[in-house]
């Protein structure tokens, strides 16, 4: 009499993992709106050859190094950066000022807690 072919679960739990993370993945790609069998090659490194041509070509410099951006644009992004580094300043001059009163609060708490006994 032949004996049964049986599995472990570790195994089992191995085979179902075969099938469920490809599709998990390839469900996930798709839903993010990307080809996931593409990610997967560039991944592996599958079709290097027709992706580095396109690559040098798409990535071509303009003089000045950058595509299509004028002065007016670099004005307009530095006075940005300015604008959110003065504004990272002040938030941060206001986060130490509110943990400053936070632990004068806390003092004062611990004060009255320990007056009150």
């Amino acid at each position: 009499m032949k004996r049964r072919f049986r599995l472990t679960g570790f195994a089992r739990f191995f085979f179902v993992m075969l099938f469920i993370v490809p599709l998990a993945y390839f469900g996930a790609a798709y839903y993010n709106g990307e080809d996931g069998l593409q990610n997967l090659k560039n991944l592996l490194g599958i079709d290097k050859g027709n992706t580095t041509a396109e690559t040098k070509r798409n990535t071509a410099p303009s003089s000045n190094g950058y595509k299509n951006a004028s002065d007016a644009d670099w004005q307009e992004l530095k006075r940005r950066v300015e604008t959110l580094e003065k504004e990272n300043r002040d938030l941060k001059v206001k986060i130490r000022d509110l943990d400053l009163e936070l632990k004068a609060t806390k003092l004062q708490l611990d004060r009255a807690r320990s007056g009150g006994k």
